[in-house]
């Protein structure tokens, strides 16, 4: 994430008296517009996001040298006020007005943080999460000398990793409800489209289980042993051990 410069805090403590209350265009007309961007920071950073956006908007409208920056800054407000769509769109016109910004890693970031985190949030559309993975994908794509990227493939694990647990929830339910099949199917595809997550040895208790449910020995035998030689150490290896020797192993 790019850095910004602290004003001393006695100018920051001025300006902020300067603008208590409500803000408007006329407040910020003859002040220098670094001051006001250390300003707006400060407001942003003690939670003030409603003042530090209106004195961003505003900077953005009259700096063309911080425009693209102060579009970021908008953006922010929005997500720390988790106001994940409105973020979005700060972050999206920012991209597309503002294409050659060094901003625009961040930004393209921070799309792909507005659909995560709004996938966690009261509504827990999972459309959210596959739509975060792809901004991820695009930050690696269209960024690949970012210092994000990193931070970008680490999103991009915790993205396939929330979809894989919302298959594996499906299948358990199925698993309680008695329709097995169901259930192995959901916990096949996890095994094929997410091989490399850490959840796989619970994946395969849980199939294992399903076939030991429906009867089938043979199925959940071969699941159990691979679960002691691949998973040893896990508590799903344990069990399977456990398993085992109650088929008569």
């Amino acid at each position: 994430m790019k850095r910004f410069a602290i004003l001393p805090i006695t100018l920051v403590s001025v300006l902020t008296v300067l603008f208590a209350g409500s803000c408007g265009e006329k407040d910020f007309i003859n002040i220098p517009v670094a001051d006001l961007y250390e300003t707006a920071m400060a407001k942003m950073e003690s939670g003030d996001e409603d003042d530090a956006r209106e004195i961003f908007k505003h900077i953005q409208a009259r700096s063309d040298e911080l425009a693209d920056e102060a579009l970021y800054r908008v953006g922010e407000t929005y997500y720390r006020q988790k106001l994940y769509d409105d973020a979005y769109a700060e972050f999206s016109r920012l991209i597309n007005r503002y294409p050659a910004s060094p901003w625009c890693d961040d930004a393209q970031f921070m799309l792909g943080m507005c659909r995560f985190d709004a996938a966690l949030g009261v509504d827990k559309d999972p459309t959210y999460v596959e739509e975060a993975a792809d901004e991820f994908y695009t930050l690696i794509e269209e960024y690949e000398g970012s210092e994000l990227v990193d931070d970008a493939s680490r999103m991009i694990y915790e993205c396939r990793r929330s979809m894989a647990e919302k298959d594996l929830y499906v299948a358990k339910f199925y698993k309680k409800t008695g329709k097995y099949e169901a259930a192995i199917v959901y916990l096949e595809a996890i095994q094929e489209d997410y091989s490399d997550l850490d959840i796989i040895a619970e994946v395969l208790y849980v199939e294992a289980e399903c076939y030991k449910k429906q009867g089938d020995s043979s199925n959940a035998r071969f699941i159990y042993e691979k679960l002691v030689d691949d998973y040893p150490e896990t508590t799903y290896g344990e069990k399977a051990s456990e398993r085992l020797q109650e088929l008569g192993e």
